[in-house]
């Protein structure tokens, strides 16, 4: 079976946004060892997300790659470009350009390129979308297609969203034949009285059986500001989220936030920092 991406059904998060704020930075950190694994930097324009930068922090080094944002001038995005740093240059490895969009500007078809397995830095088409509804921002019903071997598009797999009488998106479920056999995933989400998602559960029987969770965890405003994330009921690790206003000057990268805390009093985190006024390297800092 192609190890290759076939929805969106598994990376989908939503996120609620407070006004005058942005996403800055997003990290996850490694419950036991406390030590960050992941961090991605957005950069804006005009309210729109430029730039993705990911930093992965593995025992033998790091791995880095970027997400590039391109729009039209009626603010529809044209496509994103995706880039991994190898050998100090960055070489594109996967493309999504959109096609057609609906009255709000969301893509409704887009077709995704991945690096060529045989030819390194040449990408080559895998998969088209078929939007036929969104629920808020996300898709919740479409089609994925792949190529035919004869320059069209075969239907691949069909992605379906339910809703409850709130017309919140309560499930998704996908499902890919393959030979004699049909591969599914289900996406399930739970909400609270102010409708924010508060856990999402991912199940696939694709590439053996496992199960993903999500556990959101919100401030006052509706703002995520952390997930606890397991994998087959194992603590996989904590995803941070810092939020702010893009245009302002932040007193310390989102990078550092690994380095020794500690509050007015002197006492060291045992977290890292959220909001507040904390002492980092010998200063004063402000976490919005």
């Amino acid at each position: 079976m192609k190890k290759i991406y076939l929805s969106l059904l598994g990376v989908m998060t939503t996120l609620t946004v407070c006004a005058q704020q942005q996403l800055l930075s997003t990290y996850t950190v490694d419950p036991v060892t406390n030590e960050k694994t992941w961090q991605c930097d957005y950069t804006y324009e005009n309210g729109k997300t430029m730039e993705e930068h990911d930093i992965y922090y593995y025992a033998d080094g790091t791995a880095e790659t970027k997400t590039l944002h391109i729009y039209d001038d009626q603010g529809r995005r044209l496509r994103l470009e995706e880039y991994e740093m190898r050998n100090g240059e960055y070489v594109m490895t996967n493309k999504w350009e959109s096609l057609e969009w609906n009255e709000k500007g969301l893509e409704t078809a887009w077709i995704n390129y991945d690096e060529d397995e045989n030819n390194p830095g040449q990408l080559v088409q895998t998969l088209k979308y078929i939007i036929y509804r969104y629920n808020g921002t996300y898709p919740a019903d479409y089609d994925v297609y792949a190529p035919d071997g004869d320059g069209g598009w075969a239907l691949y797999g069909t992605v379906r969203g339910e809703d409850n009488s709130k017309g919140e998106l309560v499930k998704l479920y996908q499902e890919i034949p393959w030979g004699d056999m049909v591969y599914t995933s289900t996406k399930l989400y739970e909400y609270d009285d102010h409708s924010w998602v508060t856990k999402e559960t991912y199940t696939s029987d694709a590439w053996g059986n496992y199960e993903y969770t999500y556990e959101n965890f919100y401030d006052a405003n509706g703002v995520i500001e952390k997930r606890n994330r397991y994998k087959d009921g194992q603590f996989l690790d904590i995803q941070y989220y810092v939020w702010g206003d893009p245009t302002a000057v932040l007193g310390v990268k989102a990078a550092d936030v690994t380095a020794p805390w500690y509050d007015l009093s002197g006492r060291r985190l045992s977290t890292p920092p959220t909001k507040g006024i904390y002492i980092h390297k010998g200063r004063k800092i402000v976490m919005k």
